[in-house]
Protein backbone atom coordinates (compact mmCIF):
# COMPACT_ATOMS: atom_id res chain seq x y z
CA UNK A 1 0.00 0.00 0.00
CA UNK A 2 1.22 3.49 -0.85
CA UNK A 3 2.44 5.25 2.28
CA UNK A 4 3.19 8.88 3.06
CA UNK A 5 6.71 7.76 3.96
CA UNK A 6 7.23 7.02 0.26
CA UNK A 7 6.91 10.77 -0.42
CA UNK A 8 9.22 11.93 2.38
CA UNK A 9 12.43 11.56 0.30
CA UNK A 10 10.85 13.89 -2.28
CA UNK A 11 9.03 16.42 -0.09
CA UNK A 12 11.63 16.40 2.65
CA UNK A 13 11.13 15.55 6.31
CA UNK A 14 10.05 19.11 7.08
CA UNK A 15 9.79 20.95 3.79
CA UNK A 16 8.12 24.32 3.17
CA UNK A 17 4.61 22.85 3.06
CA UNK A 18 5.13 20.83 6.24
CA UNK A 19 6.47 23.91 8.03
CA UNK A 20 3.35 25.80 6.98
CA UNK A 21 1.12 23.05 8.41
CA UNK A 22 3.17 23.12 11.63
CA UNK A 23 2.72 26.89 11.88
CA UNK A 24 -1.07 26.57 11.49
CA UNK A 25 -1.13 23.80 14.09
CA UNK A 26 0.80 25.96 16.59
CA UNK A 27 -1.64 28.84 16.04
CA UNK A 28 -4.57 26.51 16.67
CA UNK A 29 -3.25 25.31 20.03
CA UNK A 30 -2.35 28.71 21.51
CA UNK A 31 -5.88 29.19 22.98
CA UNK A 32 -5.70 25.79 24.69
CA UNK A 33 -3.03 26.97 27.13
CA UNK A 34 -5.16 29.98 28.07
CA UNK A 35 -8.31 27.93 28.66
CA UNK A 36 -6.66 25.17 30.67
CA UNK A 37 -5.25 27.58 33.26
CA UNK A 38 -7.98 30.23 33.06
CA UNK A 39 -9.48 29.30 36.43
CA UNK A 40 -6.33 30.59 38.15
CA UNK A 41 -7.85 34.02 37.49
CA UNK A 42 -11.53 33.19 37.04
CA UNK A 43 -11.61 31.84 40.60
CA UNK A 44 -9.02 34.14 42.15
CA UNK A 45 -9.42 34.46 45.90
CA UNK A 46 -10.47 37.78 47.42
CA UNK A 47 -11.07 38.97 50.96
CA UNK A 48 -14.67 38.74 52.17
CA UNK A 49 -16.84 39.31 55.25
CA UNK A 50 -20.50 39.22 56.25
CA UNK A 51 -22.72 41.84 54.63
CA UNK A 52 -24.57 44.42 56.69
CA UNK A 53 -28.12 43.55 57.76
CA UNK A 54 -30.89 45.34 55.78
CA UNK A 55 -31.74 47.42 58.85
CA UNK A 56 -28.24 48.97 58.83
CA UNK A 57 -28.15 49.58 55.11
CA UNK A 58 -30.92 52.19 55.29
CA UNK A 59 -29.30 54.10 58.14
CA UNK A 60 -27.50 57.26 56.98
CA UNK A 61 -23.82 57.98 57.35
CA UNK A 62 -24.02 61.74 57.81
CA UNK A 63 -21.71 61.65 60.80
CA UNK A 64 -18.84 60.37 58.59
CA UNK A 65 -16.78 62.24 56.02
CA UNK A 66 -17.53 59.71 53.26
CA UNK A 67 -19.30 56.42 52.57
CA UNK A 68 -16.09 54.39 52.80
CA UNK A 69 -15.51 55.47 56.38
CA UNK A 70 -19.11 54.65 57.24
CA UNK A 71 -18.89 51.16 55.73
CA UNK A 72 -15.62 50.49 57.53
CA UNK A 73 -17.23 51.50 60.83
CA UNK A 74 -20.19 49.19 60.23
CA UNK A 75 -17.79 46.33 59.44
CA UNK A 76 -15.81 46.93 62.65
CA UNK A 77 -18.99 47.00 64.71
CA UNK A 78 -20.53 43.93 63.08
CA UNK A 79 -17.62 41.57 62.41
CA UNK A 80 -15.39 39.96 65.07
CA UNK A 81 -11.68 40.62 64.44
CA UNK A 82 -10.42 38.45 61.55
CA UNK A 83 -13.75 36.70 61.03
CA UNK A 84 -14.83 35.98 57.44
CA UNK A 85 -17.79 33.69 57.93
CA UNK A 86 -19.51 35.01 61.05
CA UNK A 87 -20.89 38.22 62.61
CA UNK A 88 -22.21 39.26 66.00
CA UNK A 89 -25.71 37.97 66.61
CA UNK A 90 -27.39 41.28 67.37
CA UNK A 91 -31.09 42.12 67.48
CA UNK A 92 -30.83 44.46 64.50
CA UNK A 93 -34.45 45.63 64.80
CA UNK A 94 -33.67 47.20 68.15
CA UNK A 95 -29.91 47.89 67.95
CA UNK A 96 -29.19 50.78 65.62
CA UNK A 97 -25.82 51.44 64.12
CA UNK A 98 -23.76 54.30 65.53
CA UNK A 99 -20.12 55.31 65.35
CA UNK A 100 -19.54 54.30 68.96
CA UNK A 101 -21.42 50.98 68.82
CA UNK A 102 -19.70 48.11 70.65
CA UNK A 103 -21.46 44.84 69.75
CA UNK A 104 -20.01 43.02 72.77
CA UNK A 105 -22.08 45.27 75.02
CA UNK A 106 -25.15 43.46 73.64
CA UNK A 107 -23.91 39.91 72.88
CA UNK A 108 -20.88 37.68 72.76
CA UNK A 109 -22.44 35.13 70.43
CA UNK A 110 -21.99 35.01 66.68
CA UNK A 111 -24.02 33.71 63.76
CA UNK A 112 -23.43 32.96 60.10
CA UNK A 113 -23.57 35.44 57.25
CA UNK A 114 -27.35 35.32 56.87
CA UNK A 115 -27.41 38.35 54.56
CA UNK A 116 -24.59 37.18 52.28
CA UNK A 117 -21.06 38.47 51.91
CA UNK A 118 -19.28 41.62 50.92
CA UNK A 119 -16.12 41.24 48.84
CA UNK A 120 -12.95 43.25 48.50
CA UNK A 121 -12.98 44.28 44.84
CA UNK A 122 -9.77 46.30 44.83
CA UNK A 123 -7.81 43.49 43.09
CA UNK A 124 -10.53 41.74 41.08
CA UNK A 125 -13.79 43.45 40.21
CA UNK A 126 -15.57 40.14 39.64
CA UNK A 127 -14.67 36.47 40.02
CA UNK A 128 -16.78 33.31 40.10
CA UNK A 129 -16.13 33.19 43.85
CA UNK A 130 -17.86 36.54 44.22
CA UNK A 131 -20.69 35.84 41.79
CA UNK A 132 -21.52 32.37 43.13
CA UNK A 133 -20.53 33.01 46.78
CA UNK A 134 -17.95 30.22 46.84
CA UNK A 135 -16.69 31.02 50.33
CA UNK A 136 -16.94 29.60 53.85
CA UNK A 137 -18.84 26.29 53.61
CA UNK A 138 -18.57 26.45 49.81
CA UNK A 139 -14.88 27.37 49.62
CA UNK A 140 -13.81 23.97 48.22
CA UNK A 141 -16.22 24.15 45.28
CA UNK A 142 -13.76 25.96 42.95
CA UNK A 143 -11.39 23.01 43.31
CA UNK A 144 -14.26 20.64 42.57
CA UNK A 145 -14.98 22.66 39.43
CA UNK A 146 -11.38 22.19 38.32
CA UNK A 147 -11.62 18.44 38.94
CA UNK A 148 -14.70 18.32 36.72
CA UNK A 149 -12.79 20.34 34.13
CA UNK A 150 -9.94 17.79 34.26
CA UNK A 151 -12.46 14.97 33.78
CA UNK A 152 -13.36 16.69 30.53
CA UNK A 153 -9.79 16.12 29.30
CA UNK A 154 -10.20 12.38 29.68
CA UNK A 155 -13.53 12.47 27.83
CA UNK A 156 -12.18 14.70 25.07
CA UNK A 157 -9.19 12.47 24.37
CA UNK A 158 -11.54 9.54 23.77
CA UNK A 159 -14.24 11.36 21.80
CA UNK A 160 -12.10 13.51 19.55
CA UNK A 161 -9.56 10.73 19.04
CA UNK A 162 -12.36 8.56 17.71
CA UNK A 163 -13.77 11.39 15.59
CA UNK A 164 -10.40 12.16 14.02
CA UNK A 165 -9.94 8.54 12.93
CA UNK A 166 -13.52 8.33 11.64
CA UNK A 167 -14.09 11.72 10.02
CA UNK A 168 -10.53 12.84 9.41
CA UNK A 169 -8.25 15.45 10.96
CA UNK A 170 -9.52 18.56 9.18
CA UNK A 171 -13.22 18.22 9.95
CA UNK A 172 -12.44 17.20 13.54
CA UNK A 173 -10.34 20.35 13.96
CA UNK A 174 -13.32 22.30 12.60
CA UNK A 175 -15.59 20.71 15.22
CA UNK A 176 -13.06 21.24 18.03
CA UNK A 177 -12.54 24.91 17.13
CA UNK A 178 -16.31 25.49 17.03
CA UNK A 179 -16.91 23.74 20.35
CA UNK A 180 -14.02 25.56 22.06
CA UNK A 181 -15.24 28.95 20.88
CA UNK A 182 -18.91 28.20 21.61
CA UNK A 183 -18.56 26.65 25.07
CA UNK A 184 -15.91 29.19 26.07
CA UNK A 185 -18.32 32.01 25.19
CA UNK A 186 -21.36 30.40 26.78
CA UNK A 187 -19.58 29.66 30.07
CA UNK A 188 -19.15 33.41 30.60
CA UNK A 189 -22.93 33.70 30.92
CA UNK A 190 -23.43 30.78 33.32
CA UNK A 191 -26.31 31.73 35.64
CA UNK A 192 -25.14 29.48 38.47
CA UNK A 193 -22.25 27.35 39.64
CA UNK A 194 -23.72 24.05 38.43
CA UNK A 195 -24.10 25.39 34.90
CA UNK A 196 -20.58 26.79 35.08
CA UNK A 197 -19.15 23.35 35.92
CA UNK A 198 -21.21 21.56 33.24
CA UNK A 199 -20.20 23.91 30.44
CA UNK A 200 -16.56 23.95 31.56
CA UNK A 201 -16.58 20.16 31.34
CA UNK A 202 -17.63 20.38 27.68
CA UNK A 203 -15.08 23.14 27.12
CA UNK A 204 -12.29 20.96 28.52
CA UNK A 205 -13.22 18.10 26.19
CA UNK A 206 -13.16 20.53 23.24
CA UNK A 207 -9.81 22.04 24.24
CA UNK A 208 -8.24 18.61 24.56
CA UNK A 209 -9.65 17.63 21.17
CA UNK A 210 -8.28 20.78 19.53
CA UNK A 211 -4.77 20.25 20.88
CA UNK A 212 -4.74 16.53 20.20
CA UNK A 213 -5.94 16.62 16.59
CA UNK A 214 -3.74 19.58 15.61
CA UNK A 215 -0.76 17.80 17.17
CA UNK A 216 -1.51 14.55 15.38
CA UNK A 217 -1.94 16.18 11.98
CA UNK A 218 1.26 18.19 12.28
CA UNK A 219 3.17 15.09 13.37
CA UNK A 220 1.81 13.04 10.48
CA UNK A 221 3.19 15.50 7.94
CA UNK A 222 6.84 15.41 9.00
CA UNK A 223 9.51 12.75 8.81
CA UNK A 224 10.73 10.69 11.76
CA UNK A 225 13.70 12.89 12.64
CA UNK A 226 11.51 16.02 12.86
CA UNK A 227 8.81 14.73 15.18
CA UNK A 228 10.74 15.86 18.22
CA UNK A 229 10.70 19.36 16.75
CA UNK A 230 6.92 19.15 16.38
CA UNK A 231 6.50 18.09 20.00
CA UNK A 232 8.68 20.91 21.33
CA UNK A 233 7.10 23.63 19.16
CA UNK A 234 3.57 22.53 20.01
CA UNK A 235 4.43 22.54 23.72
CA UNK A 236 5.94 26.00 23.30
CA UNK A 237 2.75 27.23 21.60
CA UNK A 238 0.75 25.87 24.53
CA UNK A 239 3.02 27.72 26.98
CA UNK A 240 2.64 30.87 24.88
CA UNK A 241 -1.13 30.69 25.38
CA UNK A 242 -0.59 30.38 29.13
CA UNK A 243 1.71 33.40 29.10
CA UNK A 244 -0.85 35.38 27.08
CA UNK A 245 -3.49 34.54 29.69
CA UNK A 246 -1.37 36.07 32.47
CA UNK A 247 -0.92 39.27 30.46
CA UNK A 248 -4.64 39.56 29.66
CA UNK A 249 -5.62 38.85 33.27
CA UNK A 250 -3.39 41.68 34.45
CA UNK A 251 -5.43 44.19 32.44
CA UNK A 252 -8.83 42.47 32.72
CA UNK A 253 -10.02 41.87 36.29
CA UNK A 254 -13.58 40.77 35.47
CA UNK A 255 -13.91 37.03 35.00
CA UNK A 256 -16.70 37.20 32.41
CA UNK A 257 -14.81 39.70 30.27
CA UNK A 258 -11.60 37.67 30.54
CA UNK A 259 -13.41 34.48 29.53
CA UNK A 260 -14.95 36.23 26.53
CA UNK A 261 -11.58 37.71 25.51
CA UNK A 262 -9.92 34.27 25.37
CA UNK A 263 -12.95 32.59 23.76
CA UNK A 264 -14.50 34.88 21.14
CA UNK A 265 -11.26 35.29 19.11
CA UNK A 266 -11.20 31.50 18.73
CA UNK A 267 -13.96 31.95 16.14
CA UNK A 268 -11.32 33.64 13.98
CA UNK A 269 -9.51 30.31 13.77
CA UNK A 270 -12.18 29.17 11.33
CA UNK A 271 -10.25 31.25 8.80
CA UNK A 272 -7.34 28.81 9.18
CA UNK A 273 -9.40 25.67 8.61
CA UNK A 274 -9.24 25.88 4.77
CA UNK A 275 -5.47 26.40 5.07
CA UNK A 276 -5.10 23.48 7.49
CA UNK A 277 -5.14 20.46 5.17
CA UNK A 278 -6.46 17.00 5.74
CA UNK A 279 -3.74 14.58 6.76
CA UNK A 280 -2.35 13.04 3.57
CA UNK A 281 -1.00 10.19 5.66
CA UNK A 282 -4.50 9.45 7.01
CA UNK A 283 -5.97 9.53 3.48
CA UNK A 284 -3.30 7.23 2.07
CA UNK A 285 -3.78 4.80 4.93
CA UNK A 286 -7.48 4.62 4.06
CA UNK A 287 -6.63 4.06 0.41
CA UNK A 288 -8.11 7.40 -0.71
CA UNK A 289 -5.35 8.15 -3.20
CA UNK A 290 -7.36 10.59 -5.31
CA UNK A 291 -8.11 12.79 -2.29
CA UNK A 292 -4.51 12.70 -1.12
CA UNK A 293 -3.03 13.45 -4.55
CA UNK A 294 -3.99 17.18 -4.74
CA UNK A 295 -2.54 17.73 -1.26
CA UNK A 296 0.68 15.96 -2.16
CA UNK A 297 0.97 17.89 -5.41
CA UNK A 298 0.43 21.16 -3.55
CA UNK A 299 3.17 20.21 -1.09
CA UNK A 300 5.48 19.36 -4.00
CA UNK A 301 4.72 22.66 -5.73
CA UNK A 302 5.40 24.56 -2.51
CA UNK A 303 8.76 22.81 -2.18
CA UNK A 304 9.53 23.25 -5.91
CA UNK A 305 9.87 19.52 -6.46
CA UNK A 306 8.07 17.03 -8.69
CA UNK A 307 6.47 13.77 -7.63
CA UNK A 308 7.06 11.10 -10.29
CA UNK A 309 3.87 9.55 -11.65
CA UNK A 310 5.40 6.12 -11.17
CA UNK A 311 5.09 6.59 -7.42
CA UNK A 312 1.30 6.71 -7.62
CA UNK A 313 1.35 3.48 -9.58
CA UNK A 314 2.35 1.71 -6.39
CA UNK A 315 -1.23 2.06 -5.23
CA UNK A 316 -2.24 -0.55 -7.78
CA UNK A 317 0.54 -2.97 -6.91
CA UNK A 318 -0.06 -6.00 -4.75
CA UNK A 319 1.88 -6.15 -1.54
CA UNK A 320 3.89 -9.40 -1.35
CA UNK A 321 3.49 -10.95 2.05
CA UNK A 322 5.81 -13.30 3.87
CA UNK A 323 4.04 -16.70 3.93
CA UNK A 324 6.04 -17.89 6.93
CA UNK A 325 5.18 -14.75 8.86
CA UNK A 326 1.52 -14.99 7.94
CA UNK A 327 1.38 -18.59 9.08
CA UNK A 328 3.11 -17.65 12.31
CA UNK A 329 0.63 -14.85 13.00
CA UNK A 330 -2.55 -16.75 12.11
CA UNK A 331 -2.78 -18.35 15.51
CA UNK A 332 -1.69 -15.30 17.49
CA UNK A 333 -4.20 -13.29 19.46
CA UNK A 334 -4.12 -9.52 19.79
CA UNK A 335 -2.10 -8.22 22.75
CA UNK A 336 -4.13 -7.03 25.74
CA UNK A 337 -3.85 -5.76 29.30
CA UNK A 338 -3.70 -9.38 30.45
CA UNK A 339 -0.26 -9.73 28.88
CA UNK A 340 1.07 -7.01 31.19
CA UNK A 341 -0.41 -8.73 34.24
CA UNK A 342 1.00 -12.14 33.34
CA UNK A 343 4.65 -11.12 33.69
CA UNK A 344 5.75 -9.95 37.17
CA UNK A 345 8.63 -7.75 36.02
CA UNK A 346 6.58 -6.11 33.29
CA UNK A 347 3.66 -5.69 35.69
CA UNK A 348 5.77 -3.98 38.34
CA UNK A 349 7.46 -1.78 35.74
CA UNK A 350 4.06 -0.72 34.37
CA UNK A 351 2.71 0.20 37.80
CA UNK A 352 5.89 2.13 38.59
CA UNK A 353 5.70 4.04 35.30
CA UNK A 354 2.01 4.82 35.79
CA UNK A 355 2.86 6.20 39.23
CA UNK A 356 5.58 8.38 37.71
CA UNK A 357 3.17 9.80 35.12
CA UNK A 358 0.56 10.32 37.84
CA UNK A 359 2.99 12.26 40.03
CA UNK A 360 4.47 14.26 37.15
CA UNK A 361 1.07 15.50 36.04
CA UNK A 362 -0.15 16.09 39.60
CA UNK A 363 2.77 18.26 40.69
CA UNK A 364 2.88 20.09 37.35
CA UNK A 365 -0.76 21.15 37.58
CA UNK A 366 -0.57 21.62 41.32
CA UNK A 367 2.16 24.26 40.98
CA UNK A 368 0.49 25.85 37.96
CA UNK A 369 -2.90 26.21 39.66
CA UNK A 370 -1.52 27.60 42.91
CA UNK A 371 0.71 30.42 41.65
CA UNK A 372 -1.54 32.97 43.44
CA UNK A 373 -0.53 31.49 46.81
CA UNK A 374 3.20 32.05 46.24
CA UNK A 375 3.11 35.67 47.26
CA UNK A 376 4.32 38.64 45.29
CA UNK A 377 2.57 39.64 42.11
CA UNK A 378 0.39 36.70 41.10
CA UNK A 379 0.30 37.83 37.47
CA UNK A 380 4.09 37.84 37.26
CA UNK A 381 4.18 34.46 38.99
CA UNK A 382 1.74 32.98 36.47
CA UNK A 383 3.69 34.43 33.55
CA UNK A 384 6.97 33.01 34.87
CA UNK A 385 5.29 29.66 35.51
CA UNK A 386 4.43 29.49 31.81
CA UNK A 387 7.72 30.90 30.54
CA UNK A 388 9.92 28.31 32.30
CA UNK A 389 8.24 25.52 30.35
CA UNK A 390 9.86 26.56 27.07
CA UNK A 391 13.50 25.99 28.16
CA UNK A 392 12.43 23.00 30.28
CA UNK A 393 10.98 21.05 27.34
CA UNK A 394 14.01 21.84 25.20
CA UNK A 395 16.70 21.04 27.76
CA UNK A 396 15.30 17.62 28.66
CA UNK A 397 15.81 16.39 25.10
CA UNK A 398 19.54 17.13 25.28
CA UNK A 399 20.02 15.77 28.79
CA UNK A 400 18.63 12.32 28.04
CA UNK A 401 20.98 11.86 25.10
CA UNK A 402 23.98 12.60 27.31
CA UNK A 403 23.08 11.08 30.68
CA UNK A 404 20.49 8.48 29.76
CA UNK A 405 16.90 8.31 30.99
CA UNK A 406 16.99 7.08 34.56
CA UNK A 407 19.38 9.61 36.12
CA UNK A 408 17.83 12.77 34.59
CA UNK A 409 14.33 11.57 35.51
CA UNK A 410 15.40 10.94 39.09
CA UNK A 411 17.25 14.28 39.37
CA UNK A 412 14.39 16.30 37.87
CA UNK A 413 11.85 14.70 40.23
CA UNK A 414 14.04 15.18 43.31
CA UNK A 415 14.70 18.83 42.48
CA UNK A 416 11.01 19.37 41.89
CA UNK A 417 10.07 17.65 45.13
CA UNK A 418 12.65 19.50 47.22
CA UNK A 419 11.51 22.80 45.68
CA UNK A 420 7.90 22.08 46.66
CA UNK A 421 8.84 21.27 50.25
CA UNK A 422 11.24 24.20 50.52
CA UNK A 423 8.55 26.73 49.59
CA UNK A 424 6.69 25.82 52.79
CA UNK A 425 9.33 27.57 54.91
CA UNK A 426 10.18 30.39 52.51
CA UNK A 427 8.25 33.61 53.19
CA UNK A 428 5.82 34.87 50.58
CA UNK A 429 7.52 36.91 47.90
CA UNK A 430 10.16 36.79 45.19
CA UNK A 431 12.29 34.04 46.72
CA UNK A 432 9.33 31.74 47.16
CA UNK A 433 8.27 32.33 43.55
CA UNK A 434 11.85 31.63 42.39
CA UNK A 435 12.06 28.30 44.22
CA UNK A 436 8.60 27.30 43.00
CA UNK A 437 9.62 28.08 39.41
CA UNK A 438 12.67 25.84 39.82
CA UNK A 439 10.24 23.10 40.79
CA UNK A 440 8.01 23.90 37.82
CA UNK A 441 11.00 23.80 35.46
CA UNK A 442 12.06 20.40 36.81
CA UNK A 443 8.60 18.86 36.57
CA UNK A 444 8.11 20.18 33.04
CA UNK A 445 11.49 18.76 32.01
CA UNK A 446 10.72 15.40 33.61
CA UNK A 447 7.74 15.11 31.28
CA UNK A 448 10.12 15.05 28.32
CA UNK A 449 12.07 12.24 29.96
CA UNK A 450 9.25 10.06 31.26
CA UNK A 451 7.50 10.19 27.89
CA UNK A 452 10.34 8.63 25.93
CA UNK A 453 11.36 6.36 28.84
CA UNK A 454 7.95 4.71 28.95
CA UNK A 455 7.97 3.98 25.22
CA UNK A 456 11.39 2.34 25.49
CA UNK A 457 10.53 0.21 28.52
CA UNK A 458 7.37 -1.39 27.14
CA UNK A 459 7.84 -4.29 24.71
CA UNK A 460 6.47 -3.94 21.20
CA UNK A 461 3.33 -6.11 21.63
CA UNK A 462 2.00 -3.93 24.47
CA UNK A 463 3.79 -0.63 23.90
CA UNK A 464 0.65 1.21 22.83
CA UNK A 465 -1.36 -0.36 25.65
CA UNK A 466 1.29 0.56 28.22
CA UNK A 467 1.50 4.16 27.05
CA UNK A 468 -2.28 4.35 27.08
CA UNK A 469 -2.33 3.25 30.71
CA UNK A 470 0.24 5.93 31.56
CA UNK A 471 -1.84 8.59 29.81
CA UNK A 472 -4.92 7.47 31.72
CA UNK A 473 -2.97 7.74 35.00
CA UNK A 474 -1.92 11.30 34.16
CA UNK A 475 -5.51 12.31 33.33
CA UNK A 476 -6.75 10.82 36.60
CA UNK A 477 -4.17 12.83 38.54
CA UNK A 478 -5.60 15.96 36.92
CA UNK A 479 -8.91 15.12 38.59
CA UNK A 480 -7.27 14.45 41.97
CA UNK A 481 -4.97 17.50 42.03
CA UNK A 482 -7.65 20.15 42.77
CA UNK A 483 -8.92 17.97 45.61
CA UNK A 484 -5.43 17.96 47.14
CA UNK A 485 -5.23 21.72 46.75
CA UNK A 486 -8.49 22.04 48.68
CA UNK A 487 -6.84 20.31 51.65
CA UNK A 488 -4.83 23.48 52.12
CA UNK A 489 -8.09 25.35 52.73
CA UNK A 490 -9.59 22.98 55.27
CA UNK A 491 -6.62 21.33 57.05
CA UNK A 492 -3.25 23.08 56.70
CA UNK A 493 -2.20 25.61 54.05
CA UNK A 494 1.21 24.02 53.20
CA UNK A 495 -0.21 20.47 53.11
CA UNK A 496 -0.62 20.32 49.27
CA UNK A 497 3.01 21.38 48.75
CA UNK A 498 4.15 18.77 51.26
CA UNK A 499 2.16 16.06 49.46
CA UNK A 500 3.52 17.12 46.07
CA UNK A 501 7.08 17.18 47.35
CA UNK A 502 6.96 13.82 49.12
CA UNK A 503 5.28 12.06 46.18
CA UNK A 504 7.80 13.57 43.77
CA UNK A 505 10.74 12.31 45.83
CA UNK A 506 9.15 8.86 46.16
CA UNK A 507 8.63 8.74 42.39
CA UNK A 508 12.29 9.74 41.90
CA UNK A 509 13.54 6.92 44.11
CA UNK A 510 11.27 4.41 42.41
CA UNK A 511 12.57 5.59 39.03
CA UNK A 512 16.01 4.27 40.04
CA UNK A 513 14.52 0.77 39.87
CA UNK A 514 13.94 1.11 36.14
CA UNK A 515 16.62 -0.41 33.90
CA UNK A 516 18.52 2.08 31.74
CA UNK A 517 17.36 1.98 28.11
CA UNK A 518 19.79 4.35 26.42
CA UNK A 519 21.78 2.41 23.82
CA UNK A 520 19.70 -0.73 24.35
CA UNK A 521 17.64 -2.44 21.66
CA UNK A 522 13.87 -2.32 21.92
CA UNK A 523 12.35 -5.36 23.58
CA UNK A 524 10.35 -7.13 20.87
CA UNK A 525 8.69 -9.88 22.94
CA UNK A 526 7.11 -10.16 26.36
CA UNK A 527 9.80 -12.66 27.36
CA UNK A 528 12.61 -10.27 26.45
CA UNK A 529 10.96 -7.50 28.43
CA UNK A 530 10.50 -9.76 31.45
CA UNK A 531 14.21 -10.64 31.39
CA UNK A 532 15.36 -7.08 30.66
CA UNK A 533 16.88 -5.46 33.73
CA UNK A 534 17.35 -8.73 35.59
CA UNK A 535 20.65 -9.50 33.91
CA UNK A 536 23.87 -7.57 34.08
CA UNK A 537 24.20 -4.67 31.72
CA UNK A 538 27.04 -6.43 29.86
CA UNK A 539 24.83 -9.45 29.20
CA UNK A 540 21.99 -7.35 27.95
CA UNK A 541 24.21 -5.38 25.60
CA UNK A 542 25.72 -8.51 24.10
CA UNK A 543 22.40 -10.29 23.69
CA UNK A 544 21.20 -10.00 20.09
CA UNK A 545 17.57 -8.98 19.73
CA UNK A 546 15.02 -11.67 18.99
CA UNK A 547 13.05 -12.13 15.79
CA UNK A 548 15.83 -10.87 13.48
CA UNK A 549 16.67 -13.33 10.75
CA UNK A 550 19.39 -11.26 9.11
CA UNK A 551 21.43 -10.52 12.20
CA UNK A 552 20.42 -6.88 12.24
CA UNK A 553 19.41 -5.54 15.65
CA UNK A 554 16.80 -3.00 16.55
CA UNK A 555 17.87 0.50 17.50
CA UNK A 556 16.72 2.04 20.73
CA UNK A 557 13.64 4.14 20.36
CA UNK A 558 14.05 7.90 20.11
CA UNK A 559 11.70 10.77 20.79
CA UNK A 560 11.06 10.86 17.08
CA UNK A 561 9.48 7.40 17.12
CA UNK A 562 7.32 7.77 20.21
CA UNK A 563 4.39 9.30 18.42
CA UNK A 564 4.24 6.14 16.31
CA UNK A 565 3.57 4.02 19.39
CA UNK A 566 1.56 6.12 21.83
CA UNK A 567 -2.20 5.47 21.90
CA UNK A 568 -4.80 3.53 23.79
CA UNK A 569 -8.17 4.79 22.86
CA UNK A 570 -7.54 6.95 19.84
CA UNK A 571 -6.79 4.19 17.32
CA UNK A 572 -5.21 4.87 13.98
CA UNK A 573 -2.39 4.00 11.66
CA UNK A 574 1.30 4.17 12.31
CA UNK A 575 4.39 4.24 10.20
CA UNK A 576 6.94 1.48 10.11
CA UNK A 577 9.61 1.67 12.77
CA UNK A 578 12.94 2.17 11.05
CA UNK A 579 15.49 -0.57 11.74
CA UNK A 580 19.04 0.31 10.73
CA UNK A 581 17.95 1.05 7.21
CA UNK A 582 15.38 -1.76 7.11
CA UNK A 583 11.82 -1.79 8.31
CA UNK A 584 10.30 -3.73 11.17
CA UNK A 585 7.58 -5.97 9.79
CA UNK A 586 5.84 -5.93 13.15
CA UNK A 587 3.78 -2.78 12.92
CA UNK A 588 2.58 -0.91 15.93
CA UNK A 589 -0.94 0.43 15.56
CA UNK A 590 -1.67 3.73 17.15
CA UNK A 591 -2.04 7.40 16.67
CA UNK A 592 0.18 10.11 17.91
CA UNK A 593 -1.23 11.39 21.19
CA UNK A 594 -0.89 14.63 22.99
CA UNK A 595 2.00 15.14 25.32
CA UNK A 596 0.41 17.99 27.38
CA UNK A 597 0.98 18.35 30.77
CA UNK A 598 -3.07 18.17 30.78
Amino acid sequence: MLSFDDFIPILGECGPYQRRVLLYACILVIPTGAHIFAQVFLAAGTDHWCSNPPQWEVQNCTQFNNTSECEAAKKNALIPTGAKCSRYDLAFDSVDFSANLNATDYTNTTSGCEDGWTYDRSQYTRTIIQDYDLVCERKTLPDMAQSIFAAGFLTGSFVFGWLSDWLGRQITVFIAVGCTAFFGTVVAFSPNFIMYCAIRFLLAASVMGLYFVAFVCATEYVGPSKRTLVGVLMADAFALGYMLLAVLAYFIRDWQTLELIISVPVFLLFAFIPLFPESARWLLTRGEIQKAKPILEKAAKCGKVTIPLSLYDQADSIKIKNPEKDAENEGERAPSYIDILRYPNVRWRTLNMMFNWFVNNMVYYGISLSTASLGGNEFVAAFCSAAVEIPAYTSSLFEIEKWGRRVPLCVYLIVGGVACIATIWIPLGAWRITVAMIGKFSLSASYGVVYIYAAELFPTPVRSIGLGLCCMASHLSGIVTPMILSLGLVIWAPLPLLIFGVLSIIAALLALLFPETMGQPLQETMEESEAFGKKKKHDVEQKPPSKTKDGVGYDRISMDDINEEKKLSNGGNDDHVQVNGTQDNGQNGGNEDNNVNA
